[in-house]
């Protein structure tokens, strides 16, 4: 029996309902309950002497969770199993039906394993699925021998928040760890950890114990020669008027983009710095990120005795050479806190609503690590297992084991709003520092709004952006990995391309450079080489010698070894840079202007010009040009079907049978209305893929109508590929006289053709 969509609950009691003493009471609950739920959308569609269920529409899940969640609910004597799906009526009209179906079933049979006051829901519920409902764990029972599992509404907190990010909830800790230092000036001191140790925090809090000392703070600026530095003095621009005309102007020059010589640069770096009371600091996060012409100027102008150097890096990674020139003070190694530093800081962050065994759990889940516990707490908090009261918490599910910050980030981001995560990615390619109007072109040319105000202050209030006038940064490098890490390498390679195409059109002489360097993590060699040349006359023209050279082999070559040398990928994902034009599909047209004289792009390619493309990206084994390709098309708008055939392709040459027979069996479907060529195309890709499964029957049968449907629009290349095919799962099959068969009608077709 069919019918429409319903949400069904099913409301037990438990106890002796035929006692006489005790069947009143179900009565007046049930009647309770069927009053509460008819106001609220719903129809009584069976009856038992200790049972009912009523159904809702589909849209009245909130009905019923109202229904079940107050405070004084009269189902909170009943036990109550929910189901959903299509329920067809047996008779009567008006307030009440009789009805069944399998929600009815589904809801009855978890009534009855419920406890009384609890609300079991099938766990195949779409607010289930979609973490909309919040749940605390499940139950299993047996009914007639049959195993049934529900999951346990949390009746307290039954929605997850539909608003804002619940991390609100948690305040910034005081500073527990190590005591930080400054090394005496002229020298080096040295901070290491893995990710997520505190090693920024370390930097903060020695920032606030020397701030009597003038202070420069680098971070990574991604593909802008002299970028970490020129961001840096932009902080520092309070202190002009202390110099004389001469580096006055300079400054003016590095902040307008335009670079700045070694001797000049270290020259203002030391002017800038140097008081006669006290010798600056230059704070430098993630030093393996930044640029050398940055780090060559810092390092140059310390050895003047005019300020220290505090480096934070990562374990594991290689040193810049530039910082073997300058004499090591000291070297901290951060690790996991303390066991009571760590208890301490989840109290903190919970404003002491954490305490105990309570507050050790939690610093177990992240590992101890600062950002660990940190990304844990926010992470429960956004999947609505932990809820922070106003002086106490609550406690879903105890997950076992510890993360990493990385896979407690990388959970959040698979949770957070689309929205959200278009905007946060978008500034993560931009190296998780941009100014607002240059995040805002870069989704402009993803045809996405910019962030509004109230997006952004919430973003700021949730600790995942920082703004500084109209600058914006994301808190942690960390989470800008694993942000660019989630994005799929298609997408990824766009908006490299994109931003290549907002930065070509900027006014600034270097921002040429950063064209280059995203062209180049797009994998776009043919836009990245014109745009290298000019960006090396840009660097050339700003006294930056070496960088310039690395540019101008890039231009020559394509070789892109030295940029990567001189620190300007910053830590992106830089599998693509060093493809070559011939394996790399043609970019998406998008830039606002020719970037030299040599004539602009044709269109997307045609289906037969893609093939070809894709069949040379497939001898070089390069995946990602073929998906590029593949998407491109697709946004072309007219030719998906050639899209999902390209892509159901590379799945394949990755090993991923079922990915690609799905979207083989949609390319054919697609190509029913397309000309005999084409229906070739698909059915032979589709005969390819099932022959890799094992399925030879189905095979054969994709081939041969392929080859006929070759043969309908006079393709002789297509007939050989299909006969070929068809000799090729001949031999396989051990049938070798149809091998023969289909070899000698290669042949001949091969003769008839020339």
């Amino acid at each position: 029996m069919t019918g429409p969509d319903r949400i069904v609950a099913c409301f037990r009691w438990r106890g002796a309902v035929a006692l006489a003493d005790r069947s009143e009471d179900y009565a007046r609950a049930a009647h309770a309950v069927f009053s509460r739920a008819e106001a609220g959308g719903g129809k009584l569609v069976a009856w038992h002497a200790a049972s009912f269920a009523v159904a809702f529409p589909p849209d009245g899940m909130e009905s019923l969770v109202e229904l079940l969640t107050g405070d004084d609910s009269p189902a909170l004597g009943f036990s109550v199993g929910i189901a959903q799906g299509e329920l067809g009526e047996i008779g009567g009209t008006g307030r009440m039906s009789f009805a069944w179906g399998p929600p009815l079933v589904m809801a009855w049979a978890l009534a009855r394993v419920a406890r009384s006051g609890e609300v079991l829901v099938d766990p195949n519920i779409a607010a289930v699925r979609d973490e909309r409902l919040l749940v605390r764990g499940s139950r299993i029972g047996l009914l007639g021998g049959a195993r049934v599992r529900g999951v346990r509404l949390d009746v307290r907190h039954p929605w997850q928040p539909e608003r804002g990010f619940p991390t609100v909830a948690l305040v910034r800790a005081r500073y527990l760890g190590q005591a930080p230092v400054a090394p005496p000036p002229g020298t080096l001191g040295l901070v290491t950890g893995r990710r997520g140790s505190g090693g920024t925090r370390w930097l903060e809090e020695l920032a606030a114990r020397e701030r009597a000392r003038r202070t420069l703070w680098l971070r990574p600026r991604l593909g802008e020669a002299l970028g970490s530095l020129r961001r840096a003095l932009a902080r520092a621009k309070e202190a002009q008027a202390e110099l004389d005309p001469a580096l006055s102007s300079s400054l003016e020059s590095v902040l307008a983009g335009e670079g700045l010589d070694l001797d000049t640069s270290s020259n203002l770096l030391a002017a800038l710095l140097r008081r006669e009371d006290s010798p600056g600091l230059v704070l430098i996060d993630d030093v393996e990120q930044i640029d050398a012409d940055s780090l060559e100027a810092v390092v140059h102008a310390a050895k003047s005795g005019a300020f220290a150097v505090v480096a934070r890096a990562l374990d594991g990674l290689a040193l810049p050479e530039a910082l073997s020139h300058l004499t090591r003070a000291f070297e901290v190694e951060l690790g996991p806190l303390e066991s009571e530093q760590a208890v301490e800081l989840v109290n903190q962050l919970s404003s002491g609503r954490l305490r105990g065994s309570e507050a050790k759990r939690w610093s177990a889940r992240g590992g101890g690590l600062p950002l660990g516990i940190l990304a844990a707490l926010s992470d429960a908090l956004e999947s609505g297992e932990l809820v922070l009261k106003e002086d106490a918490s609550l406690k879903r599910t105890a997950k076992a084991g510890a993360f990493s910050p990385q896979q407690l980030l990388a959970r959040r981001v698979r949770r957070w709003d689309p929205r959200v995560k278009t905007v946060l990615s978008g500034l993560a390619v931009l190296g998780g520092d941009s100014e607002e109007e240059e995040l805002a072109a870069l989704l402009g040319m993803m045809k996405e709004p910019p962030p509004s105000e109230e997006m952004l202050h919430a973003l700021e209030a949730a600790d995942l952006v920082l703004r500084d006038g109209a600058r914006l940064m994301l808190p942690s490098a960390t989470l800008g990995f694993v942000l660019t890490d989630a994005l799929a390498e298609a997408e990824r390679a766009r908006l490299h391309r994109a931003a290549a195409a907002v930065l070509a059109g900027a006014d600034q002489p270097l921002c040429a450079v950063a064209a280059t360097v995203h062209s180049m993590l797009g994998g776009d060699v043919d836009r990245a080489l014109p745009l290298a040349r000019r960006g090396a006359g840009a660097l050339r023209a700003g006294g930056l010698e070496d960088t310039a050279m690395a540019f101008e082999v890039f231009g020559e070559s394509g070789e892109p070894s030295l940029v990567r040398h001189r620190g300007l990928f910053a830590g992106a994902h830089a599998d693509r840079a060093g493809l070559q034009r011939s394996d790399v599909p043609p970019p998406p047209s998008m830039m606002p202007a020719p970037i030299s004289d040599r004539p602009s792009r044709a269109p997307p390619p045609s289906g037969e010009v893609a093939a070809q493309r894709f069949v040379q990206a497939l001898k070089h084994g390069d995946h990602a040009a073929m998906e590029v390709l593949a998407s491109e098309l697709r946004d072309d708008g007219t030719q998906h079907v050639v899209a999902d055939r390209l892509e159901g392709m590379a799945s394949l040459a990755r090993g991923q049978v079922t990915d690609a027979l799905r979207r083989l069996r949609s390319a054919k479907l697609g190509a029913q209305r397309l000309p005999p060529g084409d229906k070739s195309r698909a059915a032979l890709a589709l005969g390819v893929a099932l022959a890799s499964a094992g399925r030879g029957t189905e095979a054969l049968l994709e081939g041969l109508e392929a080859l006929a449907r070759a043969r309908e629009a006079h393709d002789q290349r297509g007939e050989i590929a299909c006969a070929r095919f068809l000799a090729q799962l001949s031999h396989a099959a051990g049938s070798e006289d149809a091998a023969r068969t289909w070899t000698q009608v290669v042949e001949q077709t091969a003769a008839a053709q020339r």
